[in-house]
């Protein structure tokens, strides 16, 4: 993972119906992150501002419908100084801490039919705050 990384997230995929598998994200031998939804092989875990370094990822099995489980593991890496494609962002012009904001990212041209990721930052009083990561699915 590279210094100054927005965000990581890490999922995977699978449409066996009789397997359940959970992911478990390490950093140097430590668990920082893990997803083990119920029944199911579809788990996905972000880290915000991750420090640089190597990470792990372990699938897990938790219950498995045959000797193989078909599925795809995936990650993407978010930076904060990368160059994309323009978007506007709705988002409410106050909020409260601990409260719950919706937010619409709106990507100005026809993007492929993919997962998009965005980083958004927030000031207040001139103090950049980081954001969210912004999925498009």
């Amino acid at each position: 993972m590279p210094a100054g990384t927005a965000g990581l997230v890490v999922q995977t995929a699978s449409t066996d119906p009789n397997s359940n598998v959970d992911l478990y994200l390490y950093r140097k031998g430590v668990v920082v992150e893990r997803a083990w939804a119920s029944w199911t092989s579809n788990e996905r875990t972000y880290i915000f501002n991750p420090p640089a370094g190597t990470y792990t990822v372990y699938v897990y099995a938790q219950q498995a419908g045959g000797a193989k489980i078909p599925y795809q593991l995936q990650y993407s890496v978010i930076s904060r100084t990368g160059k994309y494609r323009p978007a506007t962002l709705e988002a409410p012009t106050t909020v409260e801490r601990g409260g719950g904001y919706s937010y619409t990212l709106t990507p100005k041209g026809t993007l492929p039919d993919v997962e998009h990721w965005a980083y958004t930052e927030f000031s207040t009083r001139g103090q950049v705050i980081p954001g969210q990561l912004i999925s498009s699915r």
